[in-house]
């Protein structure tokens, strides 16, 4: 069984390398020896990653038929419907490995599935899931942040700052903190999580900054710093190219805001039906108009 066991670490090693096709072959030197389902598993999800979803729908189907009672192959096996985006029989699969154990990690997947679906059921079993462990850092910042999608915001804040506490710098935290504390008007805290959401690359974290800087603080030096932040991350989105043209016309840079609002339009055609509406551009559609 070393031999056995050498060979699988091998063959995860090479998966988290994303050298799948050594991993299967690491994976069938193994079976030669022993076979352990969980391995037997592993070795299906990475058929998947190579695009082989028969193959890997085939490994994953017999561990099943061959272990009915084994949580983890209903769990697996709702993995391979997510990744090839069948969430109805996920959600089946989920719900019964949930069946056979009690488990925090199994009812965070199925909650995350049930968000696509059903909100109320994604609530419930995310509570479900914090029952078990009650300092599961994604359960907590996603149940933060369906209840913030659901405008229930302070509610919303409860399970970010929960999140925060379990790892203050975890994945995703600080931006989705800002956007709550944005929206019950804590602006002071929101730039502070922005900023250091910004420390994470994140465009999206300078978009809203320039937002609240231009909007809030009425900072249209620090708003256009950070819209220029934003394009330099992502120079596609249309939104930072519209806004940061909004805002070259409040400031009067009406040939600035036109190459703007040029571009945006580039990228995103409909952006023509905002530029009639926008109430921010009046002052420019004047000057056109003179």
């Amino acid at each position: 069984m070393v031999k056995y066991l050498e060979l699988i670490q091998e063959a995860r090693e090479s998966g988290s390398r994303e050298n799948w096709l050594r991993a299967i072959a690491l994976y069938e030197e193994a079976f030669e020896i022993a076979i352990d389902i969980d391995d037997y598993l592993d070795y299906g999800l990475a058929h998947l990653q190579i695009g082989d979803k028969v193959r890997a729908e085939d490994i994953i189907q017999n561990a099943l038929l061959e272990n009915e009672d084994n949580p983890n192959c209903y769990y697996i096996y709702g993995m391979f419907y997510e990744e090839t985006n069948q969430i109805d029989k996920a959600i089946q699969m989920l719900e019964k490995a949930n069946e056979l154990i009690l488990s925090a990690d199994y009812l965070f997947d199925l909650a995350r599935l049930y968000d696509e679906v059903d909100k109320e059921k994604a609530i419930i079993t995310y509570q479900k899931a914090l029952k078990l462990d009650p300092n599961h850092y994604w359960a907590n910042l996603n149940l933060g942040c369906l209840y913030e999608e659901m405008q229930e915001n302070e509610t919303a804040l409860i399970y970010l700052l929960q999140a925060k506490n379990i790892d203050e710098n975890g994945p995703m935290l600080n931006y989705n903190l800002g956007v709550v504390y944005a929206k019950v008007k804590q602006y002071d805290k929101a730039i502070e999580c922005y900023q250091k959401a910004i420390d994470d690359s994140s465009d999206l974290a300078c978009f809203n900054l320039a937002i609240l800087y231009k909007d809030y603080y009425k900072d249209y030096k620090m708003s256009k710093y950070y819209y220029l932040e934003a394009i330099k991350r992502n120079k596609n989105d249309y939104r930072f190219w519209y806004n940061l043209g909004c805002l070259y016309a409040i400031i009067e840079d009406y040939s600035n805001a036109i190459e703007c609002l040029k571009y945006a339009a580039y990228l995103e055609p409909k952006v023509t039906r905002y530029i009639s509406q926008d109430p921010e551009l009046q002052a420019l559609k004047n000057k056109c108009l003179d």
